[in-house]
């Protein structure tokens, strides 16, 4: 169906004019506020989005979208940078934006990108209820979620995932081959919710411990954030309870990192008092030497790059895979047990 024929409808089914569905589409500003809204729902209604493709010329390069939760995240560096890597082999530009762990931003960015021209989407979702945004895209346009599964998704959607479950229990069970029992947990909450990521890696959490013939204990999970001051306060926190433990698994890198600085001005001895485990293997894992998680990120998101770049060509692909390339890094922050203390 063509433009005008879409719109059209459009004004039929809001009863309007033409031209004020344009103006809606154009974001002028003349248009009353509930015409617009009954406008831009019409739209979604149909399935309509405005995607500006570049015309093609020599050394003109076409551009596809990555959205991520946080710029800032030191984890989501690897994702980046190989997608970008990809896209550079395409002769293609990445306009890289994030949703500060908002859905309604999501949904914003999605229509955004496709509006300036981007001819596909890498989608890194910020929560577990993401992925409503995609429910507003129509079927044909190029999508691929990155690293994690939400809800909302639609069926069909390409989805390059790391087996965080897996993760949880990788480094849970390499905790408890080192003796220890009293294992405790540190995840992230970012604008009040939970990360999707996390909440699978404590799954793998909880199948080692019962594996173990353990319970699971809540009083030994712990919330922190990505400021570093918030993390330690939440440890320091946890340490005035008198909980007997020996070991921390942080469910990423920073938050880890949270822990060691916590830990340290008590001075309790890393590993020798209590273990530290991490996750993404960043620049604060290799500076620390600690024990971390490498997810692989970079090879993922170049897997799910090219799987983009063969949507954008036509070509068929699986509706799901699943990448599970995870390893431990030993390094110096954990050792075998010497007993449940309380500081």
């Amino acid at each position: 169906m063509d433009r005008k024929k879409r719109l059209a409808d459009v004004a039929r089914m809001v009863g309007c004019s033409i031209t004020t569905v344009s103006r809606v589409i154009n974001n002028n500003s003349s248009v009353n506020d509930r015409t617009r809204q009954a406008v831009e729902k019409a739209l979604q209604e149909i399935g309509y989005f405005e995607n500006k493709k570049m015309p093609e010329r020599e050394g003109k390069k076409q551009l596809i979208g990555l959205i991520i939760p946080n710029m800032l995240a030191i984890g989501i560096y690897p994702f980046v940078k190989g997608v970008m890597e990809v896209a550079d082999l395409h002769n293609f530009n990445v306009i890289t934006s994030e949703s500060n762990h908002s859905v309604v931003n999501e949904t914003k960015l999605c229509k955004s990108m496709i509006e300036c021209g981007a001819q596909g989407i890498v989608f890194f979702p910020c929560a577990p209820h993401s992925g409503e945004c995609l429910l507003q895209i129509p079927k044909s346009y190029p999508i691929v979620v990155l690293d994690r599964s939400t809800k909302n998704i639609p069926e069909n959607t390409v989805s390059v995932l790391v087996d965080h479950k897996y993760n949880g229990y990788l480094g849970t069970k390499y905790l408890l081959n080192l003796g220890h029992k009293n294992i405790a947990v540190l995840m992230g909450t970012y604008n009040g919710e939970r990360s999707p990521s996390q909440l699978e890696m404590l799954k793998g959490y909880r199948k080692a411990i019962e594996e173990a013939g353990l319970q699971f204990r809540e009083e030994l999970t712990i919330y922190g954030t990505t400021n570093i001051d918030v993390t330690t306060r939440a440890i320091d926190e946890f340490l005035s309870r008198k909980i007997p433990f020996s070991a921390i698994f942080g469910f990423n890198d920073l938050l880890a990192f949270g822990a060691y600085n916590a830990l340290t001005k008590r001075d309790i001895k890393i590993p020798e008092d209590v273990s530290v485990l991490g996750h993404d293997s960043t620049i604060f894992s290799e500076v620390l030497g600690m024990t971390t998680i490498d997810n692989r990120g970079i090879e993922i998101a170049r897997f799910a790059a090219e799987a983009l770049f063969s949507l954008i060509d036509k070509k068929k692909l699986l509706e799901i895979t699943t990448v599970s390339k995870s390893s431990l890094m030993i390094r110096n922050s954990c050792g075998r047990f010497h007993g449940d203390k309380v500081y």
